[in-house]
């Protein structure tokens, strides 16, 4: 069983969500740019450009989140630069390359690899001074702007309840992969007043959680 699986149809570990084939069910925990984009620009509202970083050494992922990032961007009217970043010790490169305009932003995809880096995320968006959106609250509870994402311990909570099932005998591909229900919007207001931003009354609002 797999749990908060970003993308387990395009990772090849299901053929359908309703009803798997095989002997492998879990929690899907999809990644949501293009939700996460329209939250980014309510936000910033002089975000024109957003700089995406994706795994370059999670080829075949990255190439299909930066032409469903890409599409979600053109949506929003926003110009769109992908950066692709191998590996952890290629971050500072990454970041350098993002072009440093008043109406820039950077997100990225829902990598191990940039959770794992979260500090350092935090840390670069800052010092080259671009408001930056990520998918984990992890992010911005060290220093990132904002994050909206699924719930992941909901998520784990709840796969508690399929192990059950399946050590009570019930076959997994009679279990659909499930979606989460239940999503969580960070905000720090530290990282924004160093930003020299001022975020909309509303969204603060509708923030799970504000770090002041």
């Amino acid at each position: 069983m797999f749990a908060a699986a970003f993308d387990p149809l395009g990772a090849g570990l299901v053929d359908n969500l309703a009803r798997p084939a095989g002997n492998i069910t879990g929690f899907s925990s999809p990644d949501l740019i293009g939700k996460r984009l329209e939250i980014f620009k309510e936000a910033v509202p002089s975000l024109v450009r957003v700089a995406v970083l994706v795994n370059a050494t999670n080829p075949s992922y990255a190439h299909r989140y930066i032409e469903s990032a890409r599409d979600d961007a053109a949506r929003l009217n926003l110009a769109f630069q992908p950066v692709e970043v191998d590996g952890a010790s290629d971050l500072e490169r990454a970041f350098a390359a993002v072009a440093p305009d008043v109406g820039t932003g950077v997100a990225t995809s829902a990598e191990v690899m940039f959770y794992t880096n979260r500090k350092r995320m935090s840390e670069l968006a800052l010092a080259r001074r671009v408001p930056a959106m990520f998918q984990n609250e992890e992010l911005v509870k060290v220093g990132g702007l904002i994050s909206y994402g699924a719930d992941v311990g909901a998520i784990f909570r709840r796969s508690a309840v399929y192990v059950d099932k399946i050590l009570r005998g019930q076959k997994p591909s009679d279990l659909p992969v499930e979606q989460p229900v239940l999503f969580r919007l960070f905000i720090n207001l530290r990282t924004a007043r160093a930003l020299d931003l001022t975020l909309p009354p509303l969204l603060l609002t509708r923030a799970d959680e504000v770090i002041e």
